[in-house]
């Protein structure tokens, strides 16, 4: 990741709570761009929210908690129904749902969530919604080049990166071994995935082409 990162998650233009995005009855001029009877993106957004609960009876339906702190209930529509992530374990309460291209949506008993159609815009993050913003905020505020991140060390010289998220530096293993057990686990989970959000430019839609999350 580049030292200063292209987006921000506290960006509520690009990561909006659900009051702020779009609804399927309303073309927002915001995010759509209406020329004669053609309507086209005119940025791209994600809606984040950490999994409170779940029930996969028929469809994995999940009850979700935005940055704003409102419950949101986003049901699966796609191909499978969102069974895969029941079948595959990548399913866990806590984890953060990142949603792609979201519109608010009315169901039949006329509560109001997210359809989910599309399996390419649905990503399940095995983070929590606090973990990912803190991680996302020490980005923004920009990362020390030294000391070692144990507190308290001071040493400077022949820091060693992690290899995983290649943003924390230690002194030696040992420091390393105890920050991993400490922390470091979860927010190296972190600094991971917020890689491809937070290189992207949110704010235009060059190219003519939604993105997709990697399969």
């Amino acid at each position: 990741m580049a030292e200063n990162p292209l987006a921000d998650l506290r960006d509520r233009l690009a990561f909006p709570p659900f009051a702020d995005c779009p609804s399927e009855d309303d073309l927002d001029e915001r995010y759509i761009s209406v020329d004669g009877e053609i309507a086209t993106h005119q940025r791209h957004w994600c809606f984040l929210g950490e999994i409170i609960d779940y029930i996969a009876i028929g469809r994995l339906t999940l009850d979700v908690r935005d940055v704003s702190g409102k419950l949101v209930r986003a049901s699966f529509y796609d191909e499978d129904k969102g069974m895969r992530y029941v079948r595959g374990g990548g399913l866990k309460k806590g984890y953060t749902l990142a949603l792609l291209y979201p519109w608010q949506h009315y169901f039949l008993d006329q509560s109001c969530g997210f359809r989910m159609e599309t399996s390419e815009d649905v990503k399940i993050i095995p983070c929590s919604l606090k973990e990912l913003m803190s991680a996302n905020d020490k980005l923004q505020r920009g990362l020390p080049v030294a000391p070692c991140w144990t507190p308290g060390c001071e040493k400077t010289e022949d820091l060693r990166t992690c290899s995983k998220c290649h943003k924390a530096k230690y002194c030696g293993k040992e420091h390393q071994t105890q920050e991993w057990k400490a922390g470091h686990r979860q927010e190296c989970k972190a600094f991971v995935e917020l890689e491809w959000f937070l290189t992207r430019d949110w704010s235009t839609f060059d190219g003519g082409s939604e993105w997709s999350f990697p399969a």
